[in-house]
Order: C-alpha cells, then sequence, then structure tokens
C-alpha cells in the first residue's frame, strides 16, 4: 500500500478494505499484502518501516489520482513527502481531504518501482488527467517508475 487512511481495520473507506475486495483473495496472496493493525499514523509508520527492511524496490506500484492531483497521501500545495530529503514513510496529520491523518509513503520510495500504473476512473478526473499530461507541477506528475509509468483513464457513460 501506498498510503492508507486512518481508520480502523474494515472501515469501508480504508484503501486495504477497498482493495481486498476490487481484488479478491483469489488474486491477491494475503501473505504478501501488507496492512497495518493500527489506524494510528505514527504506529502505523513504525509498523511499515519493519516490513519495509530489505525492500530496496517494488515491482509494481498501482496508484490512483485524486481530483486535486494528489497521489498516494501526498498533495498539492504541501511538500511533505515530495522532497528528496523526506523520509520514505510520512505520518500524515493534516491531508486536506478527510481523514486528515493517514501514513504514506514518499515520492522518493514510491518511484523505487520497477513499473508504475495509474488508475483512473470517471468524467469528474478528466480535467486533473489532462493536467497531469501536460506535465503541470502536482504531485501525480512527480512519479516515475523505473521501467515505465503508464495510466488507464476509464470514464463512465453517463
Amino acid at each position: 500500500m501506498a498510503d492508507e487512511r486512518s481508520y480502523p481495520k474494515g472501515h469501508p473507506d480504508r484503501n486495504e478494505t477497498m482493495v481486498k475486495e476490487a481484488l479478491g483473495t483469489g488474486i491477491l496472496k494475503l501473505s504478501e499484502f501488507h496492512s497495518f493493525s493500527s489506524d494510528n499514523p505514527e504506529d502505523m509508520v513504525k509498523e511499515y518501516e519493519v516490513k519495509l527492511i530489505g525492500v530496496s524496490m517494488f515491482q509494481l506500484a498501482i496508484l490512483g489520482i485524486g481530483e486535486d492531483g494528489h497521489t498516494a497521501s501526498l498533495f498539492p500545495g504541501n511538500e511533505l513527502g515530495l522532497s528528496p530529503e523526506a523520509p520514505d514513510l510520512l505520518a500524515v496529520y493534516n491531508s486536506p481531504k478527510p481523514p486528515s491523518e493517514r501514513v504514506s509513503l514518499s515520492i522518493k520510495k514510491i518511484n523505487l518501482s520497477n513499473h508504475i500504473l495509474f488508475l483512473v476512473s470517471g468524467k469528474s478526473k478528466q480535467e486533473i488527467v489532462d493536467r497531469v499530461l501536460k506535465g503541470e507541477d502536482l504531485p501525480a506528475t512527480k512519479v516515475k517508475g523505473i521501467k515505465t509509468t503508464e495510466m488507464f483513464f476509464l470514464t463512465e457513460n453517463q
């Protein structure tokens, strides 16, 4: 997980819950799925740091893009996690999108992925996808996979 929202385990808005529902246990190897036992950002960071010991890179990162151009819990107008000096893991306490408390990988750590795939859906995200593709200064434009960075954008028929 590139980020997680500070909700109790099993909460419908927790990323872990949504991923498990979308992929199911047939695809998802639960032994390789790193979830958090806590919903406290500092505890989540400590827990994830232990899980990431010895992990120098990822094979694949699947990310979304918010309507404001954020990805993971890296938001426009907030340099937290975007500088090269940022720690690999961040406790976020001031997210502009609820909930305000989260945990996130830094852009530096995300970019240690061989392949990065953005999955974006909904007509409401057309404008931000255009801005990202034009290279506007947004967190999502700073994401660069070692080998590939791809985006799949799906609009809904409405």
